[in-house]
């Protein structure tokens, strides 16, 4: 990794230390990110080769230059933006003091946010009906794989996991009760870096159990310690599911359905839920008892989307 330790403050310490210094210093930013970070600084790299400048320490002038390249070539503004954490992070692994509080940085954004427009696409939700649906079908075929597929899309909707959270589940995550409720434990998510960890609830499904489907797979895979969900192919078997699969998962259902593949991502899953649950009349604070947003401010937009239809100004005026 750019810019491990190899002293302390400035003290030199024992190989021992630093190794274990590094340990804790690497788990500051999730995987994500950190892969995130490499590929963004691959891009700002390749700029410098190109301009034969170089990345560290970077000048204004050059992380402006690489911004407004990455706005002509099509980027959206939340790349863009992360493309300049990452070049923040580089220098504060190096001890380098970042040029990305320039001034120059800042009117630069400002701009390319005037220019392409900060609104992200939001995928589409993969809503109750669609999960029950595609589930259904799924259970008819009796398969291990199909099986297996239900329990992930009951269990990734049910809960309004992100894809990263659905795949770091262990068999000892889950528990099941006499009413039919089945509880996940959320070790770690994306906002809950420091691992406090919440336990969080799936309903009993009235058409489809999500409790059942679970426990079906569990026990026809034999899966018993270790990771939840694993790979059922020969050269998968075993192995932990990973976040693409998921998202395979989800367009495979979307296909199925008669919808737009190219519509849905991993992320439809929690989409999903959030829409459905306004839709059908829950609270938002419920709601966000589920979802674990921090704030309601991304909930209200999910709100305002099941709401539109419902209670249209314009109803009954022509």
């Amino acid at each position: 990794m750019l810019g491990e330790l190899s002293t302390f403050d400035g003290v030199h310490t024992p190989i021992q230390s630093v190794e274990r210094v590094n340990h804790y210093y690497r788990a500051s930013k999730s995987a994500a990110t950190l892969k995130a970070y490499r590929a963004d600084l691959a891009a700002f790299s390749a700029y410098c080769r190109q301009t034969q400048q170089c990345p560290l320490p970077a000048t204004p002038e050059l992380i402006a230059g690489f911004l407004t390249s990455e706005a002509d070539n099509g980027r959206k503004y939340a790349t863009i933006n992360r493309r300049l954490s990452a070049i923040a992070w580089a220098h504060r692994e190096q001890r380098l003091e970042s040029p990305t509080r320039d001034r120059l940085i800042r009117e630069i954004m400002q701009g390319i946010g005037r220019k392409i427009g900060k609104s992200q696409d939001r995928k589409s939700a993969l809503v109750a009906e669609h999960v029950r649906d595609y589930c259904r079908e799924l259970l008819k075929r009796g398969d291990l794989l199909s099986l297996r597929n239900a329990a992930i899309l009951l269990v990734g909707f049910g809960a309004a996991l992100r894809r990263s959270e659905l795949v770091a589940l262990n068999v000892d995550d889950i528990s099941f009760d006499d009413d039919g409720f089945l509880h996940i434990n959320i070790r770690r998510s994306k906002t809950d870096q420091g691992g406090e960890g919440t336990v969080i609830s799936i309903a009993p499904g009235e058409t489809v159990s999500p409790s059942s489907v679970l426990k079906a797979y569990c026990n026809r895979a034999g899966v018993t310690n270790g990771p939840l969900f694993v790979g059922i192919g020969n050269r998968s078997r075993g192995n932990r599911v990973g976040a693409r699969s998921v998202a395979r998962i989800v367009k495979q259902a979307a296909t199925s359905l008669g919808l737009c593949e190219s519509d849905f991502s991993g992320h439809s899953l929690r989409a999903g839920f959030i829409t459905s649950a306004l839709a059908n009349g829950a609270q938002i604070d419920r709601v966000q008892d589920v979802s674990r947003h921090s704030t309601v401010s991304i909930l209200m937009s999910y709100a305002r989307e099941a709401d539109r239809k419902k209670r249209h100004a314009g109803d009954g005026l022509l």
